[in-house]
């Protein structure tokens, strides 16, 4: 049954069987402000909104390169590894473990290389590994262990396949042994709590291992469904924003932006919408410990319902160091929001210089951002608006990760034609 608040804020559905897609008042989300104005949406601008929310740049300004950045400058690295280290290409992700090891992913291997070594050695299934279509994401877990996001089978609806073809994709669990080889534990039966008639979340996006706060040795998986809780190689359902077209239909997924307050709440953000979910620790219950808060975040009333066709498309989400929340879209540009004594309203978008399509961004503990577009990362200072652009051996930009338990804190930029590590200042 679905309940719709008066405000149209958000709603509450059921989900693949009883997974629990939550949001709005009747589902426990906090409205900062009720005085609030009146929920609208921008049917003249089915891909955003067409004039500006309070007072900041429209959308296509946001994402619409400054022609007046200067040129980008190399970025000063310590490393830069490819092939010369035995690592394959395009590198779609990296990250270390607690011991210093770290992992990268190609499409069609794992790649690790142990502390203190100049080279990575290759896993692949032959080695215990279980890909069947390719990788898409890694994590770098406690020591000697990380995660490998896998790619499902593509289907239409993926709850009516064979089992074994169910099966495949999700993730798995990687320990690295003393003499070097591997043990995985699949994720095979990764389908909901209700029925394990219901397999909706194939395919990773993203993987998020937490090193430090209350979650720590916890890892959510932003998947091309929901968002999964994974701890002691246990999880409960999965969770999504949903947000609702004019026909009354719901639409929700692509959850790749993910980042983790020290509360252990998570923010997430996917194809159309972001959203605050409440900590527990338990993954079962953490299902139920519903979304603070949910909300559209270019759209000029920031409520769930949307026009046909309407898509913020996020590629990476990052808490700054004084709270504040930046949501990374494709086609929009950033936005950002301070919870707290704030409303709705305050969400709005930043124009950041020099940026052409969105790829990724990271939070810097000095409280600047790294924002990646698809041939340069921007290094962003909220607080002047001003951006210095760095270039990459390779244009071909995949993905950020900022490693904050090194000293210095270290920036790992995964290319087409390897991995630029950076540890500067």
């Amino acid at each position: 049954m679905r309940t719709r608040s008066l405000l149209l804020l958000a709603f509450v559905t059921g989900c693949g069987g009883g997974a629990t897609s939550t949001g709005g008042p009747d589902a426990g989300v906090t409205l900062p402000d009720e005085s609030a104005p009146a929920p609208a949406t921008d049917a003249a601008a089915p891909n955003g909104p067409a004039t500006d929310m309070a007072g900041n740049a429209t959308a296509a300004d946001m994402a619409k390169p400054s022609p007046d950045l200067a040129p980008a400058q190399p970025l000063p690295q310590t490393e830069f590894l490819n092939g010369a280290q035995n690592l394959g290409t395009p590198v779609i992700d990296a990250s270390p473990d607690e011991s210093g090891n770290l992992w990268v992913v190609a499409p069609d291997a794992l790649y690790i290389r142990r502390a203190g070594s100049s080279s990575f050695r290759k896993y692949t299934n032959a080695d215990g590994l279980h890909i069947y279509s390719y990788i898409t994401a890694v994590a770098g877990g406690a020591q000697d262990e990380g995660w490998v996001g896998l790619e499902g089978v593509d289907a239409p609806d993926p709850n009516v396949l064979p089992l074994d073809q169910q099966q495949e994709g999700h993730a798995e669990h990687v320990h690295l042994m003393p003499d070097g080889s591997i043990t995985s534990l699949h994720y095979a039966d990764l389908h909901t709590d209700v029925s394990s008639n219901y397999w909706e979340n194939p395919s990773a996006r993203r993987l998020l291992y937490v090193h430090s706060g209350a979650a720590a040795g916890h890892l959510f998986m932003g998947m091309n469904h929901g968002i999964d809780h994974v701890f002691d190689d246990a999880w409960g359902d999965h969770i999504h924003v949903e947000v609702y077209l004019p026909d009354g239909s719901g639409t929700y997924g692509e959850w790749y932006g993910l980042a983790v307050q020290p509360d252990g709440m998570l923010w997430t953000c996917g194809k159309e919408a972001c959203g605050l979910q409440r900590w527990s620790a338990d993954p079962r219950a953490w299902v139920n410990a519903g979304y603070k808060y949910a909300f559209t975040a270019f759209q000029g009333g920031h409520d769930l319902m949307v026009p046909a066709g309407y898509r913020e498309d996020f590629v990476g989400t990052a808490i700054g160091a004084d709270g504040t929340v930046y949501m990374l879209s494709r086609p929009f540009g950033l936005a950002a929001w301070l919870p707290g004594n704030y409303d709705y309203q305050h969400i709005h978008g930043v124009t950041v210089p020099g940026l052409g399509t969105p790829v990724d961004i990271v939070a810097d503990p000095d409280g600047t951002l790294w924002i990646a577009d698809t041939g340069q990362v921007l290094r962003f200072d909220p607080a002047t608006g001003k951006a210095t652009p760095f270039s990459v051996p390779s244009g071909d930009i995949r993905r950020l990760y900022m490693d904050t338990r090194s000293t210095p804190r270290t920036l790992y930029v995964a290319t087409g034609d390897g991995l630029a590590i950076y540890r500067g200042k």
